[in-house]
Parts: C-alpha cells; structure tokens; sequence
C-alpha cells in the first residue's frame, strides 16, 4: 500500500485544508474542518430496484463510474425487459451467493447479447453485485449475482481476472436477499442444481410434481434513477455491515484515522477497513466520517441503514 505524507491536503471543493497530522487533536481539527466546508464527490451511478415475488424489493446501486462495461450491459437487459419474469435459479450458501439473470421459471434462457470485458477490480463483500461468467473472464453475459457472505477470499483471483463487482446492495435489501437465500434448494439436472424452491418438498420432487409454480421469480427490474454525483451517499454508512446505522459505525471510520491517517485503500488486498471507505473514492479519510454523520443526522442512530 503507498505511503501517506505526513502532511496530507484535503480539498474539500472550495475549501482546501492541509494539516500536519501530529496529534489526536489535529486530526478532530480537520474532522470539524470538512464539516464545515462539505465534502465533494464526482462519481456517478444508478440505482434499480429489483422486485422479487413475495419476497419484496431490493434496491441496487450500480457503479457506473467504476465498472461502465459491466453497468451498460446489466442495463441492455434491464431495458429491453429481459429479465422480467426470471428466476433466480441457484442458491449456493456453501459459496453465500444467489444468482440469476439466465433463465424464465421453465428454464427458458435469456436472450442473449455479447459477452461483456472483465472489470473485477472491487471485492465480492457481502451485499455486492458481479456478473457470473464461465472460466473464459470475459464471458459475462446476462446471469448476475449477489454475494450474500464475504467472498474476497473465496471468488478473490488477481485483479481482472476475479468476477466483476458492479453494483452493490443499499439500505435494507439483504433482508430480502438472505430471505431467498434461505429458501430450499433442489438438485436438479444442471444449470439447476441448487434450484430454490418454495412449499416445495423432496417428496414433491421425487413424485414428479412441477416445480415452475414453485421458483423464486424477479418479477421485473427498473431504474430508479442516475444521479450525476456520487452513488448513493448514504449506502455505506453500514459500516460494520451489520445493517444498522449506529454510532459505531462512525467509530470504525475514526479508529482507522487514528490508527493511520488519511490513508489508501488498496482495492485488490483483502482488506478490512475497505468497508471504512464510505464515499468509494479509495482513500479512507475524514470525508467518509462525514458522510456518516450526516447520516445519523438525517436518520437517527439505530434503524436499518436507509434506502437512497
């Protein structure tokens, strides 16, 4: 990870601040500086809600900034309607992902458009959105998934050769996700081999009862809206991902600062102050604090982390 100076310019827009980071004191000084000047972002993205059948709506914000390849090609199928009326045709919580985007109930596929570069440079964390592919990495294609364990081990290949994070989950989605996570699942020939069923039995199975009625299907996916700055300000202020916004989450952010000061995040390690990155500019620093804080101004301490 590259070395930070010991004295580090801040530009928070129109208010540029540069502070010696010599003591506690100084660093709560810069804290109360960006406070009072704001904090600026130039990202972009796009938020869709995914609406499950009797499971409810999880709200996505795709990284259009981050993984444009990735976004663009989620977004062909969204507005041609491809994936209305899919399933989500595998569980595996072994692995702790759900994936769909390939297939109608009956197992009819999606059609198809062209495979898609790989652009794997954010980890598979709990909560993310990536697109499935084969061995070839840029195969990618209609299917997605969401990771609903932390995967940065287990899916983290070398930069740009892992599975591509374009997208993760906001406010209270994972209650959803990990409510579909926890349907049954069946073996059946593959691609479904870890089909999720519902009110559905081995005996049902083995008696040959129908399992389309039984599928879990994403009804339709919409854009919500794009928005010019930085996606959703307020996704990552779960920042122990325990889904709550709480004070502790500020926390996190100010023991990392006090542990290392303004520091970068390196995308490709697996790193557990990552989730410390609150605005996703890859520097940990007092403009994620304040995010938060805004926030819990906004929100209060102790509910579910909020919807954009």
């Amino acid at each position: 990870m590259p070395s930070v100076p010991s004295s580090t310019k801040v530009d928070g827009g129109a208010c540029p601040i540069s502070v010696p980071f010599a003591s506690p004191i100084a660093r709560v000084c810069l804290v109360i500086a960006w406070l009072a000047c704001g904090a600026s972002t130039t990202r972009a993205g796009t938020l869709v809600n995914f609406h499950f059948t009797g499971f409810g709506t999880v709200q996505v914000d795709l990284f259009t900034d981050v993984a444009p390849l990735s976004v663009a090609n989620f977004l062909q199928y969204v507005n041609n309607d491809l994936y209305d009326g899919t399933m989500i045709h595998r569980v595996d919580t072994g692995l702790g992902v759900i994936q769909g985007g390939g297939y109608s109930p009956s197992g009819v596929p999606v059609t198809q458009f062209a495979q898609v570069n790989n652009e794997s440079w954010l980890h598979n964390t709990r909560g993310t959105l990536a697109m499935a592919r084969s061995d070839n990495i840029h195969s990618a294609k209609s299917q997605w998934f969401i990771n609903t364990d932390n995967n940065t081990v287990d899916l983290g290949l070398p930069a740009g050769q892992g599975y591509s994070v374009f997208g993760w989950v906001v406010g209270g989605g994972m209650s959803t996700v990990d409510s579909i996570a926890a349907v049954p699942t069946f073996a059946f020939s593959p691609p479904f081999s870890q089909l999720p069923l519902q009110d559905y039995t081995q005996q049902d199975m083995n008696n040959g009862v129908d399992p389309v009625p039984h599928t879990v299907v994403l009804a339709s996916v919409e854009v919500v809206s794009t928005h010019p700055t930085f996606q959703n300000p307020i996704a990552r202020v779960d920042v122990n991902n325990d889904g709550l916004l709480t004070n502790l989450d500020s926390l996190l952010v100010i023991n990392s600062l006090i542990a290392f000061e303004i520091h970068e995040v390196d995308p490709f390690e697996s790193n557990p102050f990552a989730y410390r990155d609150v605005n996703g500019d890859g520097v940990i620093s007092p403009a994620d604090l304040v995010v938060v804080i805004n926030a819990l101004i906004v929100h209060g301490s102790g509910g579910p982390a909020p919807l954009a």
